[in-house]
């Protein structure tokens, strides 16, 4: 199931023309971390998952044009090196470091995934605006619904 997930992101990732990624398919990639904190070799420890320190971020081009994510490696004795991919380098770029710079208003997407097996991802979704207004997001990321005025029938 994971490695269909993985294929279905490249062939989404190239067919948007985001470029090419080896392991995850578009955008940029840039790795972190290496080596192996838990005293094992490398295959010892499976990578369980990626976890951010967050998954929204809004961006303004004339205030706030940086920010940074913060990722981890589950559990810690795995593998922690880390890909972070931009879905479009020309809007929102990433270094190694999880620090991302605006560069054109929109909606993109930020992957953070394991070297060692690029299925186990998160994604990070960048809003940036241009101060005037927001983009029109095209995602929607919660609903709340008040049901206690609808009779039960």
């Amino acid at each position: 199931m994971k490695k269909i997930l993985c294929m279905v992101l490249t062939a989404l990732f190239l067919i948007a023309g985001c470029g090419d990624l080896a392991g995850l398919g578009g955008g940029t990639n840039t790795e972190i971390g290496g080596g192996n904190t838990g005293g094992g070799s490398d295959g010892d420890i499976k990578v369980e998952r990626v976890d951010v320190d967050k998954t929204y971020i809004e961006l303004d081009l004339q205030a706030t044009k940086t920010a940074q994510i913060s990722a981890f490696v589950f559990p810690s004795e795995a593998k922690q090196t880390l890909l972070y991919a931009s879905e479009n380098e020309t809007i929102v770029s990433i270094d190694n470091n999880g620090y991302i710079t605006a560069k054109a208003k929109c909606l993109v997407d930020i992957i953070v995934a394991s070297k060692a097996n690029p299925a186990i991802f998160k994604t990070v979704t960048i809003v940036v605006s241009d101060g005037a207004d927001k983009p029109v997001v095209d995602k929607v990321l919660s609903i709340e619904v008040d049901t206690s005025d609808i009779p039960l029938i």
